[in-house]
């Protein structure tokens, strides 16, 4: 049904294009749906502005009109129009990001991802914080591979670059008011131009209101519900001819709701409790099969109360010609306050309530120029110092874990409704890097760059009982139990309270006690590569990088110390060759590209054999493992008004050697073999779009985008319970522009597809992360 529609979409556009008159206007004004080829966007991925097509590495530059055509609002929708990547959001409220296969599936505020989002070059740390970045876009780039060498936090999947639009050399004025299904409404808009003669400013601002989308098949509330208020003042200065300044004041808050997950049944956590739980849980009803089913804890307020504040600053001094000087500041403080339904039932058998403050600095100086007008060169470092403050309250009144029983005669029950995981992480990381570009003859040229990078992660970790001391009380028990085990029937002396530390020490003494801790790692990440300029529309490249990412320790069930080890540094190294070309009089524009990643101490959440709760959660490295496959994006303007952009890419992961854990259930396996956790081998997109002519002064535009994911596991072991899907979604658009202004009627997901991005079980419960239902609504915006 999706690739039908699609198809009829396409041959409608085409028909219409074989007729329809050249298109007019600016591709430069922002609301319509005019852009230059993809060929010619600047991009600055190498920290100065060049043609996309020639830079020797893999990039997607995609434009504002782009973004907005698709329907890009924040950073997880980009697996619509970026072959490689993909979100998914987990069970505890928080968005991973995966580019070619490498993602990190850990959900500690302070866990380092594999792919790094920037605002304007500035990283942005944690994935949480992102939530606001694609407020009022020039553009976006994305990097595939490892990102060692030029930008300030390493990570070996790649990164996303923001890039805000800019102040204007004259006034300038636009927006756009949405209104969709769920009485969803999104307003955005911006002012911009001269404040002096050498002062320019823009103000950007956006509201997303309304759109409650879950209903509860057992009480028919509603859940889901958004608001978010986000804004930025940038300010360019110009003093002099050789020097620049630039402000970005960015803060958004978020107050919408979190979403809960889908059931679909019960798997008891610890066999032989089920007498002990509520009997409606055990005998819960099933969701329906359709995204927009679940249910929650009645009377809890699902509100988040997160929120960022950045700032930026970028200084620019040119001091001859050939040498410039550049400084770039940051500060930012993130909040977090949200509760997270996690067992999708009216029964508080998993849930969370998610604390977090963290503060960052981050400094950068770097000196750039080039070799007598020959090739290029820069050479700078960077600090970055994060505090991190991650609190857990974790909340199973009903669930099995909590249900333990110390006496048959008299019958003795005691309840553990939820305790607290906490940890405090101070994060130091200092590097010092190198670039270097340079012709060795007219057509081929070489490109060489290193950074060595030194992170400290200072580290304390507690779990706590914080709510009514039976948990404390228990781990009192369970520690003499131990010890007796043991032979050691002397009492320890220990009798924790309310806020005293629980997780228990190693045999034979069993000590409860606070975890404290220090990470200290270093690299040296670098990239060389080569590139051919075939002809002025034709690059072919090779390159060899290699890339980290640091280690971290987890906030994660500590019922022992030994659970909050941390997980060493990973490493990829990354074997890539490529192809940007411009073809047909420069109608069509491809670019293919092959790679093979050697990947070391795969940073992923496993499980560990606890000694008292079974199997639990904690941080592993997977020794060895491999990355293979291909990418192939095109922009075909075969006729005037119609354009049609294909992304295909193909991944195929595999751990090497033996890898021995345990599965879903607690049962040991052997991982060697298998491929990663939610990485699908092929995933495709097709957006299109076709505009033509009405009158004077007025263009009907229509498009649509067609994406598709093949199936894949949320654990390393395939299994019924854990997969997900392969699905097919449509979005449709259409609309009319006439002058400045721009009115469009859209729908997103229009086959009301019943799909989801990750599936496992939670506590007691086999939950399912389902994606959006089809939703429709307009939009019209100005420009002036």
């Amino acid at each position: 049904m999706a690739a039908t529609s699609f198809l009829a979409l396409a041959i409608t556009s085409v028909a219409h294009a074989q007729s329809a008159p050249a298109q007019s206007g600016s591709p430069e004004q922002p609301g319509t749906a005019l852009e230059a080829p993809s060929s010619e966007i600047i991009v600055t991925a190498q920290k100065r502005s060049e043609r996309v097509n020639d830079v020797g590495m893999s990039i997607q530059a995609l434009s504002n009109v782009a973004l907005s055509n698709a329907g890009i609002a924040a950073p997880q929708d980009l697996v619509k129009i970026v072959p490689g990547f993909n979100s998914n959001p987990t069970p505890y409220g928080s968005n991973v990001f995966t580019l070619r296969g490498i993602g990190y599936q850990e959900t500690t505020l302070s866990a380092a991802p594999t792919v790094t989002v920037y605002s304007d070059e500035v990283p942005i740390p944690f994935s949480p914080e992102t939530a606001g970045v694609a407020l009022d876009l020039q553009r976006v780039e994305v990097l595939k591979g490892p990102q060692g060498t030029l930008y300030g936090q390493n990570s070996t999947g790649g990164l996303i670059n923001f890039i805000a639009a800019r102040p204007t050399d004259n006034f300038s004025a636009g927006g756009e008011v949405s209104y969709g299904r769920f009485d969803a409404v999104d307003i955005n808009g911006f002012v911009s131009g001269p404040l002096s003669s050498t002062l320019k400013g823009r103000l950007a601002f956006s509201a997303s209101q309304g759109g409650a989308w879950q209903k509860s098949y057992t009480t028919n509330a509603k859940l889901g519900e958004r608001d978010l208020l986000n804004g930025r003042v940038l300010l360019d200065w110009d003093p002099a001819s050789n020097f620049h300044a630039s402000l970005n004041v960015s803060a958004w808050r978020d107050h919408g709701e979190t979403p809960a997950p889908q059931f679909f049944g019960i798997q008891v956590l610890t066999p032989g409790a089920e007498l002990l739980m509520p009997p409606g849980l055990l005998a819960y009803p099933v969701a329906p099969k359709n995204n927009r089913a679940a249910d929650w804890d009645a009377g809890v307020d699902y509100h988040r109360r997160n929120s960022l504040l950045f700032s930026s600053l970028k200084l620019k001094y040119d001091l001859d010609e050939d040498v410039s000087l550049t400084s770039m500041t940051s500060y930012q403080r993130f909040k977090r306050n949200q509760p997270v339904e996690g067992d999708g039932t009216a029964f508080q058998d998993y849930s969370t309530i998610q604390a977090g403050d963290v503060k960052t600095w981050y400094q950068e100086l770097r000196v750039d120029g080039s070799f007598g007008g020959k090739g290029n060169w820069l050479i700078g470092g960077n600090y970055e110092h994060d505090t991190v403050f991650d609190q857990f309250r974790i909340l199973n009144r009903d669930g099995s874990f909590s249900h333990v029983l110390l006496s048959l005669s008299p019958l003795t029950i005691l309840n553990l409704p939820g305790n607290y995981e906490q940890t405090d992480q101070k994060i130091k990381t200092v590097a010092a890097f190198a670039n270097v570009e340079y012709p060795l003859t007219d057509t081929l040229k070489l490109q060489g760059a290193a950074r060595y990078t030194q992170t400290t992660r200072d580290f304390f970790g507690q779990a706590y009982d914080g709510v009514n001391g039976n948990t404390a009380f228990f781990f009192t028990l369970l520690q003499a139990q131990l010890r007796a085990a043991y032979g050691i029937f002397t009492p320890s002396g220990q009798m924790p309270g309310l806020n005293d530390c629980l997780s228990l020490g190693a045999a034979p003494t069993f000590l409860m006690g606070c975890r404290k801790d220090r990470l200290k790692q270093d690299n040296v990440s670098w990239r060389v590569g080569l590139n051919w300029k075939v002809d002025a529309n034709t690059l072919i490249y090779a390159n060899v990088s290699q890339g980290y990412k640091a280690g971290s320790f987890p906030t994660i069930i500590a019922s022992t110390q030994a659970e909050m080890d941390p997980v060493t540094q990973e490493r990829v190294r990354a074997y890539e060759v490529g192809l940007k070309s411009s073809l047909f009089d420069r109608t069509l524009d491809i670019t293919a590209a092959g790679f093979y990643y050697d990947y070391r101490n795969k940073q992923t959440i496993g499980r560990y054999a606890d000694i008292a709760f079974g199997t639990l959660l904690k941080l592993l490295n997977v020794p060895r493992s491999r990355v293979a496959g291909f990418e192939v994006a095109a922009s075909w303007r075969p006729v005037a008004g119609l354009t049609i952009n294909p992304v295909l890419s193909y991944t195929d992961t595999k751990v090497r050697g033996q890898f021995l854990n345990f599965d879903y259930v607690g049962a040991p396996a052997d991982f060697g073999g298998r491929a990663f956790p939610l990485v699908p081998k092929l995933q495709t997109s097709v957006d299109a779009q076709y505009r033509w002519a009405l009158a004077e002064n007025l263009n009907a535009f229509v498009g649509g985008n067609l994406t598709t994911q093949s199936g894949t596991y949320t654990s390393f072991v395939p299994n019924a319970n854990e997969r997900v899907p392969a699905y097919q979604l449509v979005d449709l658009r259409v609309g009319v522009e006439a002058g400045n202004w721009r009115f469009s009627i859209w729908g997103r997901n229009v086959t009301d597809k019943w799909y989801w991005t990750s599936a496992t079980r939670i506590n007691d419960a086999l939950v399912r992360q389902t994606g959006m239902p089809r939703t429709f609504g307009a939009t019209i915006g100005f420009h002036y």
